[in-house]
């Protein structure tokens, strides 16, 4: 393929992916509700470390031994994909080791960094999900 037909074909999908965005927001309905809190990474990677450990006791951690050593590489990967793209707050979706999306991109903002709607926001009510 030609670098003009690439390029065509680019605009063509990032048009595509505005359209699609646009139309999923017509899905809901704006809502009364507060926008759920920010909420740290670190703190829910550590919360969840201290169920795990606090759940490590025999006869599970002997008969569910590798699934323990799995949810703590998972929990391990998290931090270090948290650390080296510098997400510090919670949504956050990695596939592999490629960051997907942060919080900014849910609808989620910090103090101070504006609000609206997100690449994925939710679907707010049940007559939106009917659609």
């Amino acid at each position: 393929m030609g670098r003009e037909r690439v390029e065509s074909r680019n605009l063509g999908v990032a048009q595509a992916q505005r359209e699609f965005a646009a139309f999923c927001r017509t899905l809901s309905s704006p809502s009364s509700r507060r926008a759920p809190a920010v909420r740290a990474l670190r703190a829910e990677i550590d919360s969840l470390e201290a169920e795990i450990l606090a759940a490590y006791r025999p006869p599970a951690s002997i008969e569910k031994y590798g699934e323990f050593i799995a949810a703590s590489a998972a929990l391990k990967e998290a931090r270090e994909l948290a650390r080296r793209f510098g997400v510090t707050r919670y949504p956050a979706m990695f596939v592999d080791d490629v960051l997907v999306a942060t919080p900014k991109d849910f609808g989620f903002y910090g103090k101070g960094e504006g609000g609206g709607e997100g690449r994925y926001a939710p679907l707010k009510s049940a007559a939106s999900h009917e659609r």
